[in-house]
C-alpha cells in the first residue's frame, strides 16, 4: 500500500486572501451587500472558532465595479499584482471576459453565473451551481412527466427575460424542450430593472403560453 502523501506544514500565522469583485452602485447592489456580509460573518466565525482552514486564516479584499467589464478588468490586474490567486465574482459579461485570463494567469474564478460559456470549456472559472440552459433542461423533463393534457396538446412554454448573455443563458435548451414535444412558443424581453411590463405580459397572454420560465434576477419576477 503507497504511503499517503503528508500534508504541508502551515506556517503560523498563515493567512490567505479571497478577492471580491463587488457591485455596491448598480442592478445588484442590493444583493451584493449581503452577499458581502455573509462573506465577512462566516469567515470571522471560521477563523475565530476553527482557525481558520486547515490552519490558514482567511481575509477578503475587494473592489466596487458597478457590473462595469472594462473596470473589472483594470481591478483584476491590480488584484494580480497584490498575489491573487482567487476571485469571486457575480456577472455573466466579466466572467466571460475574464475566463481566458483566469486560464493565463492561473488564478481560480469563483463565479454566481450560469452561463454555459462561462465552463465550457471548462478552464479555471468555477460556478455555485448547474447552468442555465441545464435548468431549463431539468424545468422541461418535470413538465414532460407532469403535464395533465397531454392527450389533448403540448404544454406552451415562453420566456421573459434579458437580451445579454446572462439573459439567454438557458436559451440553448429549447430544441431539446421540442424534443420532449413541448412547444416554445416566444420569447419576450424585459429591462433589467422593469417599472411595468404590462406590455410584455399582454403578449405572452395572446401566445397562451402555459409556463413563462425567466432566467432574471429579483426585479423582473
Amino acid at each position: 500500500k503507497p504511503a499517503a502523501t503528508p500534508k504541508p506544514k502551515v506556517p503560523p500565522g498563515a493567512r490567505f486572501t479571497m478577492y471580491m469583485l463587488l457591485d455596491l452602485t448598480s442592478m445588484y447592489a442590493t444583493a451584493q451587500k449581503e452577499i458581502y456580509n455573509s462573506f465577512t460573518d462566516y469567515f470571522r466565525r471560521l477563523n475565530e472558532e476553527e482557525g481558520g482552514i486547515e490552519g490558514v486564516k482567511i481575509d477578503i479584499a475587494w473592489s466596487e465595479y458597478g457590473l462595469d467589464v472594462s473596470r473589472a478588468i483594470t481591478i483584476y490586474e491590480r488584484f494580480k499584482g497584490q498575489g491573487m490567486q482567487f476571485l469571486w465574482s457575480a456577472h455573466t459579461s466579466t466572467a466571460l471576459a475574464l475566463k481566458p485570463r483566469f486560464i493565463e494567469d492561473g488564478i481560480a474564478g469563483y463565479e454566481l453565473s450560469g452561463e454555459p460559456k462561462v465552463i465550457y470549456p471548462p478552464g479555471n472559472t468555477f460556478i455555485q451551481g448547474p447552468p442555465y440552459a441545464d435548468t431549463f433542461v431539468a424545468f422541461g423533463n418535470w413538465l414532460k412527466d407532469t403535464w395533465p393534457k397531454w392527450k389533448e396538446r403540448p404544454p406552451r412554454v415562453a420566456t421573459l427575460t434579458y437580451d445579454n448573455p446572462f439573459g439567454r443563458g438557458h436559451m440553448t435548451g429549447v430544441p431539446y424542450l421540442k424534443e420532449l414535444g413541448i412547444e416554445y412558443v416566444g420569447t419576450e424581453i424585459t429591462p433589467f430593472n422593469p417599472v411595468d411590463l404590462t406590455p410584455q405580459l399582454t403578449k405572452l397572454r395572446d401566445l397562451r403560453a402555459d409556463y413563462v420560465y425567466m432566467n432574471t434576477v429579483w426585479q423582473a419576477p
